[in-house]
């Protein structure tokens, strides 16, 4: 009997080994794999543009805790208002000049973050975050700034039929409100263009024959320099947002600028023995003397 107990002990000590053994080897194996991925000339288009999403999405979740922070601020200024004695407000124009101006900065906040919520969404479509956490947490923010707007549309209400001299001011507030959020709009598209660039790669060849560049000084086809055609059409280039992308995918072995950009506000990242990225390193740089890029590859 003690035989047979000692013989099962060592038979699970065995077992057990083995199980370790081969996670070991797993592990081991596929972090051999990762590595080896890392620098696969295939998998370097994949690198730069899981980098381009990481950077994306840091912009979203930024973007999520300023609407929480709104929020916030709403929620104290909803509690400064409600909290005000009813006497002193009675008796004091001050005191109602102070509440008129915390709805005002609420207004003002609610309006942000239908701004900020809009954003989010054109982030969601542009970057394909669809299926992803990003896409439950803006869901649950816009629950939550809808679920705020409701409570200050309540609080509006109680205040007019507290006091009717406060109707007709907070209706002034809302039309400013209203006429500011249709001035953001226009303001958000100036920005939205302002800050909008173009990029586009390809071959001599290809950029060529799609009328991106030519040479000019050029002597029976050879040498000259290469520049941009003067009627560029943006419908051949890739639009990006410079404030937001920061890495541009290469995956080729060779890879120079043809447009003109402050050398030290970019680099060529290379994975193995491909240049998998440009990564800019300074944007504003970057961009300040053209906001069309051209990279030609081989």
């Amino acid at each position: 009997m003690k035989t047979m107990q000692k013989i099962t002990i060592l038979f699970c000590i065995i077992i057990t080994g083995l199980v370790i053994g081969c996670d070991y080897y797993a592990n081991d194996k596929s972090e051999a794999l990762t590595r080896e991925q890392d620098v696969t000339p295939d998998n370097a288009e994949f690198v730069a543009t899981k980098a381009q999403a990481e950077e994306q999405q840091k912009i979203f979740v930024a973007t999520l805790e300023e609407i929480e922070k709104n929020l916030e601020e709403i929620n104290t200024r909803e509690g400064i208002i409600l909290s005000t004695d009813d006497q002193a407000v009675e008796n004091t124009t001050s005191e109602k000049v102070r509440i008129l101006k915390h709805i005002e900065a609420i207004n003002a906040l609610m309006i942000d973050n239908r701004h900020k919520i809009a954003s989010l969404n054109e982030q969601l479509r542009r970057n394909k975050f669809e299926g992803t956490k990003l896409t439950n947490s803006l869901a649950d923010a816009q629950a939550k700034v809808k679920e705020y707007e409701e409570q200050v549309a309540d609080l509006k209400r109680q205040l007019t039929e507290s006091d009717y001299r406060y109707a007709e001011v907070i209706k002034q507030i809302d039309e400013m409100a209203l006429a500011n959020q249709s001035l953001v709009k226009t303001l958000d598209w100036y920005d939205n263009e302002l800050n909008a660039a173009y990029y586009t790669e390809g071959t001599y060849k290809e950029l060529k024959k799609e009328g991106i560049i030519d040479k000019k000084g050029d002597l029976l086809g050879i040498g000259g320099t290469k520049v941009l055609n003067s009627d560029l059409e943006p419908t051949n280039f890739t639009r990006i947002d410079l404030r937001e992308t920061k890495v541009i995918p290469v995956n080729a072995k060779k890879a120079k600028l043809v447009t003109g950009h402050e050398k030290g506000s970019y680099e060529f990242v290379k994975e193995g023995n491909m240049i998998a990225s440009l990564n800019i390193t300074d944007p504003n740089e970057f961009w300040k003397s053209s906001k069309y890029m051209v990279l030609e590859i081989k």
